[in-house]
């Protein structure tokens, strides 16, 4: 199954460009899901913060492990813009899943995470490593 950019809400494309802003900000060659889960954290206008924060995470905590493990990503030099790894080609897979089982037409902010949740990856790991999982979002 191959992704379909054209199916992001405005929100979800909003949260993909800054992504790719922190990525290049930072000099990491890839996309990465953190680079995502980084974008979607600090977008306080959509659902995804409230909902993290109605199910009781810290978002604080979460941006500063997130940035943490951003750092550790691998670096190179050169203007590049970055591409989107198989790791988070993966989480736009699983976010499409998810918006289709939902049967919504076009993958939201609260689809991405889903697709981070439901893949393996750093990011997923932040997320378990601070208590939250796919049943907590989907609650």
């Amino acid at each position: 199954m191959s992704f379909r950019m054209e199916k992001l809400t405005i929100k979800a494309q909003e949260a993909i460009v800054e992504s790719q802003s922190k990525a290049s900000e930072l000099g990491t060659p890839e996309l990465d899901p953190l680079h995502l889960l980084y974008a979607l954290l600090r977008d306080r206008e959509g659902v995804v913060v409230p909902l993290l924060k109605k199910i009781g995470a810290s978002i604080e905590k979460l941006q500063s492990v997130t940035e943490s493990e951003m750092g550790r990503l691998p670096r190179s030099s050169g203007a590049r813009q970055p591409g989107v790894g198989p790791a988070l080609q993966k989480v736009f897979e699983s976010s499409a899943t998810a918006a289709t089982a939902m049967k919504d037409e076009f993958v939201s902010t609260e689809h991405l995470l889903l697709g981070l949740c439901r893949t393996s990856n750093k990011a997923s790991e932040v997320l378990k490593l601070l208590g939250i999982d796919e049943n907590d979002i989907l609650g």
